[in-house]
């Protein structure tokens, strides 16, 4: 972390994927546009658009804090844990998602078809649409937190599913590094992606087709846009 100065007030900021929380991460591919470096700031720092645009004493500090979001590479590359810490609790981490209530299924597919049509009217709206992605043609990357809230909900209460009790503890899992939930939590929303439909959805197809290589278009913004 460094910190930095805005209006005159000192504030914590981030300068890799470890400082950053699952909750700054998930708004960056919910969010973010690819394109616009104030916004980036913005999500990463707590800070108002109008204010950093105006700022003086930002510095280069600007670019310590966004230029690691261009290279998600320690996020796509985070181990699996042997098992979920969470509020001090061990949580152990289920090998197949055919062995989850019907209830749990349903709610991470809910959640999946929101992304997936909020996604389909971003594209027909814009043709030049991007998306942020942390792993190739993935794109629910923002759903880390709620799948892993689902998943372990019964576990850590020793209860049968509760959608309210996934959604308090999902509050907890959103403070946590996201270089700790995003290999849980991918593992858990691939696993239900490709549960009984191998195939992916037109339009995401359509998506991946534009973008055949995230990570290869992220490098081009990086060397395009910052400065050198």
């Amino acid at each position: 972390m460094i910190t930095i100065i805005t209006n005159g007030k000192r504030r914590k900021a981030p300068t890799c994927w470890r400082e950053v929380t699952t909750d700054q991460a998930q708004r960056i591919a919910r969010d973010w546009d690819c394109t616009d470096k104030i916004k980036l700031f913005n999500i990463l720092t707590g800070t108002e658009y109008a204010k950093v645009r105006d700022s003086t004493e930002l510095g280069s500090k600007f670019w310590d804090v966004i230029q690691f979001a261009y290279f998600p590479a320690e996020v796509r590359n985070a181990k699996m844990p042997k098992v979920f810490k969470l509020n001090g609790k061990y949580l152990s981490i289920p090998k197949k998602v055919g062995r989850l209530s019907v209830g749990q299924a349903i709610a991470v597919r809910q959640k999946m078809e929101q992304v997936q049509a909020r996604l389909e009217s971003a594209m027909k709206q814009d043709p030049d649409f991007k998306k942020y992605c942390f792993k190739d043609n993935f794109f629910f990357d923002e759903l880390v937190s709620f799948a892993c809230a689902v998943y372990f909900q019964p576990q850590y209460d020793d209860a049968p599913f509760d959608d309210e009790r996934a959604e308090q503890l999902e509050a907890d899992i959103l403070k946590m590094p996201i270089t700790d939930v995003y290999p849980v939590g991918f593992f858990f929303l691939n696993q239900q992606l490709n549960y009984g439909k191998r195939s992916m959805p037109v339009f995401l197809q359509r998506i991946a087709r534009r973008m055949p290589s995230v990570r290869a278009f992220l490098e081009w913004l990086r060397w395009k846009s910052l400065p050198r």
